[in-house]
């Protein structure tokens, strides 16, 4: 009997199909070490938190496997957590595109006298000084004058356009940080902000009681003089802090009166009328006054006095300028 080729393919294909006789013997279940390739019965898992490490997040995932009898078991799967985004009060976050810079003041707060040491650090901006300690000093931001760099105390402008701030009128002793907006970002705070923006943030108030005192000397007849006292008052936090320092400015320097002449003796001088003197008072409280409200109040007062110098050929002995 002769079969068509079509039939003998459908044959074919029917004995291939037809399952394994129930008294053949079933192949040997074998350990494989690693995650099944393939998917639980219910297609389900099982997520338990673990201890979250310092800076960093992950969950563990335990697939759910189908019962056996051996002891195979299923490796931990983790997943790492997204890191967390930065606080709104952050400068990152209110300027996510322009450079900005953060001085912590507070942590390096014997490091220097005065502001301007710690704003010298920031790439791109230059302190301009004009005499020694307490005397004129003014900053420029990536080549923009004086002018254009807008200066913020707690958010409030110390300068409008045109203006400038002299620094050595900000006291290192009530300064917690320093924010630093460098670049073109700054011309969304005005046109008197077109070289960048330096926030000056003062110290906060403390639920917990504390008192600093802290003295330093040097030469000229420098000193430096603060203390302060943090608690709780009325139901809220606050601080009182006085500070107050002073210089001389009194030092040598060799002149020659008569530069265009060569071999001419060269004058031994002392430099006068370069004294500065520098005191004030900051007060911060801070009280809740409901779930959404709180009271939040800063007064802060500021009196110096120096000497205007001059130049060493055109010395002013007796000019002076008073501040408050």
């Amino acid at each position: 009997m002769t079969i068509p080729s079509r039939a003998r393919s459908a044959l074919l294909l029917l004995a291939l199909s037809i399952p394994a006789a129930a008294d053949s013997p079933a192949p040997a279940a074998s350990h494989v070490d690693g995650p099944s390739p393939f998917p639980s019965p219910r297609g389900e898992g099982i997520s338990s938190p673990l201890p979250l490490g310092e800076g960093q997040g992950e969950r563990a995932v335990h697939p759910t496997a189908p019962p056996s009898t051996g002891d195979t078991q299923l490796p931990t799967v983790l997943v790492p957590l997204p890191a967390p985004l930065e606080g709104p009060a952050s400068p990152e976050r209110r300027d996510p595109t322009g450079a900005v810079s953060v001085i912590d003041v507070a942590e390096r707060r014997g490091e220097a006298r005065e502001t301007s040491a710690f704003l010298a650090e920031v790439p791109g901006l230059l302190v301009q000084q004009l005499g020694g300690f307490g005397q004129l000093q003014s900053l420029s931001l990536r080549g923009a004058s004086s002018t254009g760099v807008l200066v913020l105390l707690d958010g409030v402008p110390l300068n409008g356009g045109g203006g400038t701030v002299d620094l050595s009128r900000l006291p290192v002793a009530s300064i917690e940080r320093l924010e630093v907006l460098r670049g073109g970002a700054g011309a969304r705070y005005g046109s008197g902000a077109l070289g960048g923006v330096v926030n000056v943030v003062t110290r906060g108030p403390s639920a917990s009681p504390r008192v600093e005192l802290s003295a330093t000397v040097g030469s000229f007849a420098t000193a430096q003089l603060q203390g302060s006292v943090a608690g709780q008052v009325l139901g809220g936090e606050a601080l009182l802090l006085l500070h107050g320092a002073r210089s001389s400015g009194d030092f040598p320097f060799r002149f020659d009166p008569t530069p265009q002449l060569s071999g001419d003796a060269v004058e031994q001088r002392v430099r006068e009328n370069n004294d500065a003197a520098l005191g004030g008072a900051l007060l911060r409280y801070r009280r809740p006054l409901g779930q959404a409200l709180s009271l939040d109040a800063l007064a802060e007062l500021t009196l110096d006095e120096k000497g205007l110098a001059g130049t060493p050929v055109n010395p002013t002995p007796e000019d002076r300028i008073r501040e408050r």
